[in-house]
């Protein structure tokens, strides 16, 4: 009878182990797992690719129309007259690198929003499956979509270089 009691004991401290770690996941685990599956299809839906797309020109037009206004402002101290010829043809080709610049920044934004949005599905199905590899292939694309972004700064700037050789020559007419 002894060890019926204890079994009893036992079998009711485990039943109350089990409710408790139950309870444990269906209020902590199951609405976690609900807000990181609501954050993978924030990142994975259109609306954030456009807001990553349209920051990443908007960025771009930023660089451009500051390099414009301390261009004109150092042209001015040199007496260039703005409504010239060679000042004419410097806004034209600063225009064209620009446009290059803004359809750079917004193809390499759509392709590097992509990456994030599969790379953080991936993760989060490896997480949810105990996938470990999954993990890192994140971390590739992870590290891939900021090479991505590097690139497309990386072109902003060459051609905002080429703005400013361009305004070096207009300077010199």
């Amino acid at each position: 009878e002894a060890n019926a009691d204890r079994a009893a004991e036992l079998s009711g401290y485990q039943l109350d182990s089990m409710k408790r770690n139950d309870a444990r996941y269906w209020d902590t685990a199951v609405p976690f797992e609900n807000a990181l599956l609501e954050d993978v299809n924030r990142f994975d839906s259109q609306a954030y690719k456009d807001q990553q797309r349209e920051q990443a020109m908007a960025d771009v037009t930023q660089a451009f129309d500051s390099t414009r206004e301390q261009t004109a402002r150092g042209l001015q101290r040199k007496g260039v007259n703005p409504n010239s010829g060679a000042f004419a043809a410097m806004q034209n080709q600063t225009d064209i690198a620009q446009a290059s610049a803004l359809a750079n920044a917004a193809n390499k934004t759509r392709l590097a929003a992509d990456q994030v949005g599969l790379s953080t599905k991936m993760q989060m199905y490896g997480g949810m499956r105990g996938l470990a590899g999954l993990g890192a292939t994140n971390a590739q694309l992870g590290i891939s979509s900021m090479s991505t972004g590097n690139q497309s700064a990386q072109g902003m700037t060459n051609s905002a270089g080429s703005y400013l050789n361009a305004n070096n020559a207009a300077m010199s007419t």
